[in-house]
Protein backbone atom coordinates (compact mmCIF):
# COMPACT_ATOMS: atom_id res chain seq x y z
CA UNK A 1 0.00 0.00 0.00
CA UNK A 2 1.10 3.13 -0.89
CA UNK A 3 2.79 5.54 1.85
CA UNK A 4 0.43 7.96 1.20
CA UNK A 5 -2.46 5.81 1.92
CA UNK A 6 -0.92 5.07 5.50
CA UNK A 7 -0.46 8.89 5.80
CA UNK A 8 -4.40 9.15 5.19
CA UNK A 9 -5.27 6.64 7.65
CA UNK A 10 -3.36 6.99 10.21
CA UNK A 11 -4.10 10.99 10.23
CA UNK A 12 -7.82 9.60 10.06
CA UNK A 13 -7.50 7.56 13.37
CA UNK A 14 -5.58 10.05 15.13
CA UNK A 15 -8.43 12.60 14.25
CA UNK A 16 -11.11 10.61 15.93
CA UNK A 17 -9.45 10.88 19.36
CA UNK A 18 -10.75 13.90 22.21
CA UNK A 19 -11.37 17.09 20.93
CA UNK A 20 -9.89 18.43 24.49
CA UNK A 21 -6.82 17.69 25.93
CA UNK A 22 -6.86 15.45 28.85
CA UNK A 23 -5.74 17.78 32.03
CA UNK A 24 -2.18 17.55 33.24
CA UNK A 25 -1.74 16.90 36.60
CA UNK A 26 1.19 17.08 39.13
CA UNK A 27 1.65 13.53 38.50
CA UNK A 28 1.80 14.47 35.17
CA UNK A 29 -0.36 14.03 31.94
CA UNK A 30 -2.13 10.65 31.57
CA UNK A 31 -1.61 8.32 28.66
CA UNK A 32 -1.43 4.62 27.84
CA UNK A 33 1.13 3.14 25.94
CA UNK A 34 1.68 -0.09 24.25
CA UNK A 35 5.05 -2.34 23.87
CA UNK A 36 6.93 -1.74 20.29
CA UNK A 37 6.90 -5.03 18.20
CA UNK A 38 9.79 -5.82 16.55
CA UNK A 39 9.63 -7.76 12.75
CA UNK A 40 11.14 -8.65 10.05
CA UNK A 41 9.16 -6.98 6.70
CA UNK A 42 9.15 -8.35 3.45
CA UNK A 43 8.99 -5.06 1.32
CA UNK A 44 6.32 -6.00 -2.08
CA UNK A 45 6.63 -4.74 -5.39
CA UNK A 46 3.16 -3.28 -6.75
CA UNK A 47 2.82 -2.57 -10.43
CA UNK A 48 -0.18 -2.15 -12.61
CA UNK A 49 -0.23 -4.26 -15.78
CA UNK A 50 -2.76 -6.36 -18.22
CA UNK A 51 -3.68 -9.55 -18.36
CA UNK A 52 -2.27 -11.66 -21.81
CA UNK A 53 -1.66 -14.84 -23.27
CA UNK A 54 1.85 -16.20 -22.24
CA UNK A 55 1.94 -17.53 -26.05
CA UNK A 56 0.85 -14.51 -28.56
CA UNK A 57 1.44 -13.59 -32.13
CA UNK A 58 0.61 -12.22 -35.09
CA UNK A 59 -0.32 -14.76 -37.77
CA UNK A 60 0.62 -13.75 -41.43
CA UNK A 61 0.82 -15.17 -44.59
CA UNK A 62 4.49 -16.34 -46.06
CA UNK A 63 3.74 -14.65 -49.68
CA UNK A 64 2.11 -11.41 -50.47
CA UNK A 65 -1.26 -11.59 -52.32
CA UNK A 66 -4.96 -10.41 -51.88
CA UNK A 67 -7.07 -11.56 -49.00
CA UNK A 68 -10.24 -13.25 -50.16
CA UNK A 69 -11.54 -15.13 -46.49
CA UNK A 70 -10.75 -14.66 -42.93
CA UNK A 71 -12.57 -17.75 -41.63
CA UNK A 72 -12.53 -16.88 -37.80
CA UNK A 73 -13.76 -13.72 -35.64
CA UNK A 74 -12.32 -12.51 -32.38
CA UNK A 75 -12.68 -14.48 -29.29
CA UNK A 76 -12.79 -17.93 -31.13
CA UNK A 77 -11.55 -20.86 -29.64
CA UNK A 78 -9.74 -22.42 -32.98
CA UNK A 79 -8.04 -25.97 -32.73
CA UNK A 80 -4.43 -27.24 -34.48
CA UNK A 81 -4.58 -26.62 -38.09
CA UNK A 82 -8.08 -25.08 -38.33
CA UNK A 83 -7.82 -22.39 -41.50
CA UNK A 84 -7.83 -19.46 -40.00
CA UNK A 85 -7.42 -17.40 -43.14
CA UNK A 86 -7.39 -17.92 -47.13
CA UNK A 87 -5.43 -15.44 -50.00
CA UNK A 88 -7.19 -15.51 -53.49
CA UNK A 89 -6.19 -18.88 -55.24
CA UNK A 90 -6.38 -17.46 -58.83
CA UNK A 91 -3.74 -15.24 -57.94
CA UNK A 92 -1.55 -18.00 -56.77
CA UNK A 93 -2.30 -20.73 -59.59
CA UNK A 94 -1.27 -18.28 -61.93
CA UNK A 95 2.00 -17.44 -60.33
CA UNK A 96 2.81 -21.37 -60.25
CA UNK A 97 1.52 -21.50 -63.76
CA UNK A 98 3.68 -18.54 -64.95
CA UNK A 99 6.41 -20.24 -63.02
CA UNK A 100 6.35 -23.40 -64.80
CA UNK A 101 5.89 -21.92 -68.47
CA UNK A 102 9.33 -20.23 -67.35
CA UNK A 103 10.47 -23.18 -66.27
CA UNK A 104 9.97 -24.91 -69.73
CA UNK A 105 11.31 -21.86 -72.09
CA UNK A 106 14.81 -22.40 -69.81
CA UNK A 107 14.90 -25.99 -70.35
CA UNK A 108 13.95 -25.97 -74.41
CA UNK A 109 17.21 -22.69 -74.53
CA UNK A 110 19.49 -25.22 -72.18
CA UNK A 111 18.71 -27.96 -74.47
CA UNK A 112 19.19 -26.13 -78.10
CA UNK A 113 22.48 -24.17 -76.56
CA UNK A 114 23.77 -27.78 -75.82
CA UNK A 115 23.11 -29.23 -79.55
CA UNK A 116 25.07 -25.53 -80.40
CA UNK A 117 27.95 -26.52 -78.43
CA UNK A 118 28.14 -29.87 -79.88
CA UNK A 119 27.84 -28.52 -83.47
CA UNK A 120 30.52 -26.07 -82.43
CA UNK A 121 28.69 -22.99 -83.05
CA UNK A 122 28.71 -21.36 -80.15
CA UNK A 123 31.14 -22.00 -77.05
CA UNK A 124 30.46 -24.09 -73.93
CA UNK A 125 30.00 -20.80 -71.79
CA UNK A 126 26.37 -20.10 -74.10
CA UNK A 127 25.35 -23.77 -72.40
CA UNK A 128 26.75 -22.91 -69.25
CA UNK A 129 24.42 -19.68 -69.00
CA UNK A 130 21.25 -21.70 -70.54
CA UNK A 131 21.83 -23.92 -67.36
CA UNK A 132 22.26 -21.47 -64.98
CA UNK A 133 18.77 -19.58 -66.17
CA UNK A 134 17.69 -23.20 -66.25
CA UNK A 135 18.27 -23.34 -62.39
CA UNK A 136 16.79 -20.08 -61.54
CA UNK A 137 13.54 -21.08 -63.83
CA UNK A 138 13.46 -23.81 -61.66
CA UNK A 139 13.87 -21.84 -58.52
CA UNK A 140 10.85 -19.36 -59.34
CA UNK A 141 8.42 -22.87 -59.91
CA UNK A 142 9.49 -23.63 -56.32
CA UNK A 143 8.83 -20.30 -54.49
CA UNK A 144 5.52 -20.17 -57.01
CA UNK A 145 4.28 -23.92 -55.29
CA UNK A 146 5.60 -22.74 -51.65
CA UNK A 147 3.32 -19.67 -52.22
CA UNK A 148 0.13 -21.87 -53.34
CA UNK A 149 1.29 -24.13 -50.28
CA UNK A 150 0.98 -21.33 -47.94
CA UNK A 151 -1.91 -19.30 -49.47
CA UNK A 152 -3.61 -20.35 -46.00
CA UNK A 153 -2.92 -19.39 -42.45
CA UNK A 154 -3.70 -22.13 -40.01
CA UNK A 155 -3.68 -22.11 -36.14
CA UNK A 156 -0.63 -23.35 -35.13
CA UNK A 157 -1.95 -24.73 -32.14
CA UNK A 158 -5.19 -25.31 -30.14
CA UNK A 159 -5.95 -21.28 -29.06
CA UNK A 160 -8.20 -18.52 -29.43
CA UNK A 161 -8.37 -15.71 -31.73
CA UNK A 162 -7.64 -12.29 -30.43
CA UNK A 163 -8.27 -9.36 -33.05
CA UNK A 164 -8.78 -9.80 -36.56
CA UNK A 165 -5.86 -7.28 -37.95
CA UNK A 166 -6.88 -7.58 -41.81
CA UNK A 167 -10.24 -8.10 -43.65
CA UNK A 168 -11.17 -9.15 -46.57
CA UNK A 169 -10.53 -7.55 -49.76
CA UNK A 170 -7.15 -6.57 -48.14
CA UNK A 171 -3.65 -6.90 -50.34
CA UNK A 172 -1.00 -7.89 -47.57
CA UNK A 173 2.54 -8.27 -48.42
CA UNK A 174 4.54 -11.33 -47.26
CA UNK A 175 4.44 -11.32 -42.95
CA UNK A 176 2.04 -8.64 -42.32
CA UNK A 177 -0.10 -9.32 -39.56
CA UNK A 178 -3.22 -10.65 -40.75
CA UNK A 179 -4.61 -12.28 -37.25
CA UNK A 180 -3.50 -11.86 -33.47
CA UNK A 181 -3.63 -14.87 -31.94
CA UNK A 182 -3.15 -16.19 -28.28
CA UNK A 183 -2.42 -20.14 -28.06
CA UNK A 184 -3.51 -21.45 -24.74
CA UNK A 185 -0.79 -24.15 -24.12
CA UNK A 186 1.45 -21.38 -22.25
CA UNK A 187 -1.11 -20.46 -20.00
CA UNK A 188 -1.90 -16.90 -19.23
CA UNK A 189 0.20 -14.45 -17.50
CA UNK A 190 0.01 -10.76 -16.05
CA UNK A 191 2.41 -8.39 -17.68
CA UNK A 192 3.54 -5.09 -15.59
CA UNK A 193 6.87 -2.81 -15.55
CA UNK A 194 8.81 -2.30 -12.59
CA UNK A 195 11.72 -0.14 -11.80
CA UNK A 196 15.55 -1.00 -11.78
CA UNK A 197 15.05 -0.80 -8.05
CA UNK A 198 12.16 -2.73 -8.10
CA UNK A 199 13.30 -5.33 -10.38
CA UNK A 200 16.70 -5.83 -8.23
CA UNK A 201 14.11 -7.53 -5.30
CA UNK A 202 12.54 -9.81 -7.73
CA UNK A 203 13.29 -13.68 -8.50
CA UNK A 204 11.25 -16.05 -10.48
CA UNK A 205 9.01 -17.85 -8.40
CA UNK A 206 8.03 -15.02 -6.08
CA UNK A 207 4.06 -15.15 -5.21
CA UNK A 208 2.23 -12.51 -6.82
CA UNK A 209 -1.27 -12.09 -6.23
CA UNK A 210 -3.25 -10.03 -8.41
CA UNK A 211 -6.39 -7.95 -8.19
CA UNK A 212 -8.33 -6.89 -11.47
CA UNK A 213 -9.88 -3.56 -11.79
CA UNK A 214 -13.14 -5.18 -13.80
CA UNK A 215 -13.97 -8.11 -11.27
CA UNK A 216 -14.41 -5.82 -8.42
CA UNK A 217 -11.38 -6.22 -7.00
CA UNK A 218 -10.90 -10.80 -7.63
CA UNK A 219 -7.41 -11.46 -7.11
CA UNK A 220 -5.57 -14.72 -8.41
CA UNK A 221 -2.74 -16.12 -7.50
CA UNK A 222 0.15 -16.26 -9.57
CA UNK A 223 4.70 -16.44 -9.49
CA UNK A 224 6.67 -14.58 -11.42
CA UNK A 225 7.87 -16.58 -14.60
CA UNK A 226 9.67 -14.10 -16.62
CA UNK A 227 11.90 -11.11 -15.86
CA UNK A 228 13.21 -9.02 -18.45
CA UNK A 229 16.93 -8.61 -18.85
CA UNK A 230 17.03 -4.95 -20.39
CA UNK A 231 14.48 -2.23 -19.67
CA UNK A 232 11.86 -1.24 -22.08
CA UNK A 233 13.32 1.57 -24.81
CA UNK A 234 9.58 3.25 -24.39
CA UNK A 235 9.14 3.02 -21.15
CA UNK A 236 12.09 2.79 -19.41
CA UNK A 237 10.90 -0.31 -16.75
CA UNK A 238 11.45 -3.87 -16.30
CA UNK A 239 8.83 -6.21 -18.02
CA UNK A 240 7.57 -9.06 -15.62
CA UNK A 241 5.22 -12.04 -16.42
CA UNK A 242 3.36 -13.41 -13.62
CA UNK A 243 1.74 -16.89 -14.80
CA UNK A 244 -1.53 -16.86 -13.50
CA UNK A 245 -3.63 -19.39 -11.99
CA UNK A 246 -7.80 -20.52 -12.76
CA UNK A 247 -7.47 -17.37 -15.23
CA UNK A 248 -7.40 -19.35 -18.34
CA UNK A 249 -10.62 -18.01 -19.02
CA UNK A 250 -10.90 -14.71 -19.05
CA UNK A 251 -10.79 -12.11 -21.93
CA UNK A 252 -6.96 -10.77 -22.49
CA UNK A 253 -6.28 -7.34 -22.04
CA UNK A 254 -7.94 -6.93 -18.01
CA UNK A 255 -6.15 -4.20 -16.35
CA UNK A 256 -5.34 -4.03 -12.57
CA UNK A 257 -2.48 -4.27 -10.36
CA UNK A 258 -0.30 -6.96 -9.07
CA UNK A 259 1.48 -6.95 -5.98
CA UNK A 260 4.53 -9.46 -5.89
CA UNK A 261 6.00 -10.60 -2.43
CA UNK A 262 9.98 -10.66 -2.63
CA UNK A 263 11.94 -13.15 -0.86
CA UNK A 264 14.07 -9.77 0.75
CA UNK A 265 13.07 -8.30 4.12
CA UNK A 266 14.04 -5.51 6.64
CA UNK A 267 14.06 -5.30 10.07
CA UNK A 268 10.78 -3.08 11.07
CA UNK A 269 8.88 -2.33 14.22
CA UNK A 270 5.24 -2.08 14.26
CA UNK A 271 3.13 0.28 16.74
CA UNK A 272 -0.83 1.16 16.60
CA UNK A 273 -1.89 3.67 14.09
CA UNK A 274 -3.19 5.74 17.07
CA UNK A 275 0.45 6.27 18.11
CA UNK A 276 1.44 8.32 14.62
CA UNK A 277 1.11 11.62 14.99
CA UNK A 278 2.54 14.52 12.72
CA UNK A 279 2.55 12.25 9.43
CA UNK A 280 3.84 13.92 6.82
CA UNK A 281 4.78 11.87 3.63
CA UNK A 282 7.08 9.03 4.46
CA UNK A 283 7.89 10.46 7.71
CA UNK A 284 6.41 10.72 11.53
CA UNK A 285 6.33 11.26 14.92
CA UNK A 286 5.37 9.02 17.94
CA UNK A 287 6.21 9.43 21.22
CA UNK A 288 7.99 6.52 23.79
CA UNK A 289 8.24 5.99 27.73
CA UNK A 290 11.09 6.83 29.36
CA UNK A 291 10.01 6.32 33.20
CA UNK A 292 7.47 9.39 33.42
CA UNK A 293 9.15 11.21 30.61
CA UNK A 294 7.38 11.10 27.02
CA UNK A 295 10.64 11.05 24.25
CA UNK A 296 9.91 12.28 21.07
CA UNK A 297 10.97 10.61 18.01
CA UNK A 298 10.93 11.43 14.16
CA UNK A 299 10.48 7.66 12.46
CA UNK A 300 9.87 6.62 8.83
CA UNK A 301 7.12 5.29 7.68
CA UNK A 302 7.60 2.01 5.62
CA UNK A 303 3.52 0.65 5.59
CA UNK A 304 0.53 0.09 6.71
CA UNK A 305 -0.50 -3.34 8.26
CA UNK A 306 -3.37 -3.60 9.60
CA UNK A 307 -4.58 -1.63 12.39
CA UNK A 308 -0.47 -1.26 12.97
CA UNK A 309 2.06 0.85 11.10
CA UNK A 310 5.39 -0.29 10.10
CA UNK A 311 8.49 1.56 10.98
CA UNK A 312 11.82 1.56 10.46
CA UNK A 313 13.30 0.36 13.28
CA UNK A 314 15.20 2.99 14.74
CA UNK A 315 13.41 3.00 18.43
CA UNK A 316 15.03 1.91 21.37
CA UNK A 317 14.31 -1.85 21.65
CA UNK A 318 11.50 -2.70 24.58
CA UNK A 319 10.33 0.62 23.85
CA UNK A 320 7.00 1.32 25.06
CA UNK A 321 5.14 4.13 22.45
CA UNK A 322 2.48 6.08 23.55
CA UNK A 323 -0.73 5.55 22.06
CA UNK A 324 -3.45 7.25 24.13
CA UNK A 325 -2.74 11.18 24.67
CA UNK A 326 -0.42 11.94 22.34
CA UNK A 327 -1.03 14.26 20.05
CA UNK A 328 -0.88 16.76 23.31
CA UNK A 329 2.26 15.62 24.49
CA UNK A 330 5.76 17.94 23.90
CA UNK A 331 9.22 16.09 24.32
CA UNK A 332 10.53 15.67 27.72
CA UNK A 333 6.84 16.22 29.24
CA UNK A 334 6.26 14.49 32.55
CA UNK A 335 3.46 11.46 31.97
CA UNK A 336 1.54 9.24 33.97
CA UNK A 337 0.65 5.84 32.65
CA UNK A 338 -3.39 5.36 32.78
CA UNK A 339 -5.10 1.50 32.53
CA UNK A 340 -7.66 1.54 30.05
Amino acid sequence: MPVRLVVIGALALVACGPEVAPPATEQGRPVRSEVVIDTALATPVEADGVLAARVESDLGFAVPGLIVRVAVRAGQEVERGEVLATLDPQQVAASVSEAEAGLAKAERDLARAERLVADSVVGRASAEDARTARDAAAARVESARFAARTATIVAPTTGRVLEILREPGAVVGAGTGVIRFAGTAGGTVFRVGVTDREVLALELGNVAAVTLDALDGRTFRGRVSEIAATPSPATATYAVEIALEDAAALPRGLAGRARITTAGSRQAQLVPVAALVEADGERGVVFTLAADTARRHEVGILALRGDRVALEAALPAGARVVTAGAAWLRDGEIVREVTP
